[in-house]
């Protein structure tokens, strides 16, 4: 099994959870508080957990104003879902083109050996699309159901970004693929770390408005402030957080130095959502969603490629039942 930072981290503190200080005899007198000198802040946490270690303020999963009530007695069902274009041709018949390599000629005030590390990575633009046996089908296809206040699934951590051999991708994910969509509750905070040797100038706007609500330095990886002792002497990124954010809706996060570090993020008033991923055997690109409520909700669609026939799509789920959706894509230009 292989460990992630994020993992490890969320280890090290379940297990220092569980300790409980020994309270004092009621005959001793009460010790004089020691007063430490004054810390900088941790970007961010200004005024929250004071007393905290710069790990636990920055990996620790805290709701700040819960939106969502975890509840193991509604009665519940699964959304299962595939997604497809409206036509496609045979893979066998028509080649994609190759993807585009990434202008790294961009870069802000390139560093020495920047834009030879990010040469060697051999970054190219992803076409988010992929060939299955019959068809091409659209991957990465984010999903989320509207207007939950209650249900089983347990609510969602601290949603993280993950900078890696030029890559910007979720902080959970495995490997160097790349992925343009993330979520996150209502109420928590938005975090960034690096396992790059180069700064990154981090950015989160409100995609409505194009407003931007934060950046913020997210520091090099090996550099004095880019990381810190994990459990085990690990090296672990130094993390970068947004403020709370509470307003539902779609943000783009991007990157001022590195211009192809872009993606959107969706605060979420609930953890029913999903991310579409290619299957061979439904010939589609597919997802599952478990623990809904019974009842009638709406699901919204989102691609940053492919326009959905429907962006927001009606359904019913039956307690102990399975309700299986057909989502459909325009046929893209270069499918035809």
């Amino acid at each position: 099994m292989r460990f992630t930072p994020f993992s490890i981290m969320a280890m090290a503190l379940l297990a220092g959870g569980c300790q409980q200080a020994t309270p004092p005899k009621a005959a001793a007198p009460a010790a004089k508080e020691q007063k430490t000198p004054d810390e900088p802040p941790i970007a961010g946490m200004e005024g929250e957990d004071p007393g905290a270690s710069k790990l636990l303020a920055t990996a620790a999963p805290r709701a700040i104003k819960p939106t969502y009530i975890q509840s193991t007695d509604i009665p519940s069902g699964t959304l299962r879902g595939v997604c497809r274009f409206q036509s496609s041709p045979s893979p066998r018949e028509k080649k994609l083109p190759p993807p585009k390599e990434t202008d790294i000629s961009a870069i802000k005030d390139p560093q020495p050996e920047e834009s030879a590390y990010y040469k060697n990575c051999r970054l190219v633009e992803p076409l988010w699309i992929q060939a299955l046996e019959h068809a091409f089908v659209p991957t990465n296809v984010a999903v989320m159901v509207k207007g939950i206040g209650a249900g089983k699934a347990p609510a969602m951590p601290r949603s993280s970004f993950l900078v890696e051999r030029g890559f910007l991708k979720q902080g959970t994910d495995k490997g160097h693929a790349p992925n343009n969509v993330h979520f996150g509750q209502s109420g928590e905070r938005l975090q960034w770390g690096s396992y790059d040797p180069f700064t990154c100038e981090m950015t989160l706007a409100n995609a409505s408005t194009q407003k931007i609500i934060f950046e913020g330095k997210l520091n090099a990886y090996g550099s004095k402030e880019g990381f810190q002792e994990g459990p085990g002497k690990y090296k672990v990124p130094d993390l970068l957080q947004s403020p709370p954010l509470h307003e539902e809706g779609m943000y783009r996060v991007a990157c001022k130095r590195h211009p192809w570090h872009k993606a959107a993020f969706f605060v979420v008033g609930n953890p029913y959502v999903a991310i579409s991923q290619p299957h061979h055997q439904f010939a589609g690109s597919v997802f599952s969603i478990e623990g809904l409520p019974a009842g009638k909700h709406t699901l919204e669609v989102f691609h940053a490629e492919f326009e959905p026939v429907e962006k927001t799509i009606e359904f019913e789920i039956k307690k102990d039942e399975i309700t299986d959706l057909a989502i459909q894509f325009k046929t893209p230009q270069l499918l035809k």
